[in-house]
This record gives structure tokens, sequence and C-alpha cells, in this order.
């Protein structure tokens, strides 16, 4: 019984963490909304998978976390991929 209390203290404990929620619009070089491109949080200095999506038909998307210090990756087929500090 300890041991699940522990538990749910935990996780409560946990969820009371600040969370950021990083959104977006995905653009090509001619404004245009960029559909379905991939868009992930890394975590610095190791680029560790921290988050990510894919946005949605208007290129707009969203992310949570509670982790700082991240560089933002955007990548689609047939355009280059981009990396953004998140400051």
């Amino acid at each position: 019984m300890r041991q699940i209390l522990f538990f749910l203290l935990c996780l409560c404990a946990a969820s009371i963490l600040p969370a950021q929620t990083y959104t977006g619009k995905v653009t090509d070089e001619k404004n245009q909304p960029l559909p379905y491109a991939n868009v992930v949080l890394l975590s610095l200095p190791d680029s560790a998978f921290v988050t990510g999506t894919v946005s949605d038909e208007s290129g707009a998307f969203a992310l949570k976390t509670n982790r700082d210090n991240l560089l933002l990756r955007i990548s689609s087929i047939g355009y280059a991929t981009i990396y953004n500090k998140v400051t």
C-alpha cells in the first residue's frame, strides 16, 4: 500500500511541473502552409529526442514540454531541414 501511495504522490508532483507549449506554423518560401512537416524538439547538448509532432493541413503545430535548453528541428520531404535553438 505504501508503494502505491508513494507512486501516486510522485505522479502528482510530476504533473505540477510547469509545462511550456510551443506553437507555430510551418510555411514554404512563398509563405504557403506546409502540411505534414515533421516538427521535433531535441534536448541540448546531446540532441536527444524530447517530443515531436506533425504539422496539420494549415501548417500549424503545438508541442508541450517542461524542459528547457531545446533545439527545434523541422523537416519535410523535398525541403531542407531547419534547426533553431528555442529561447
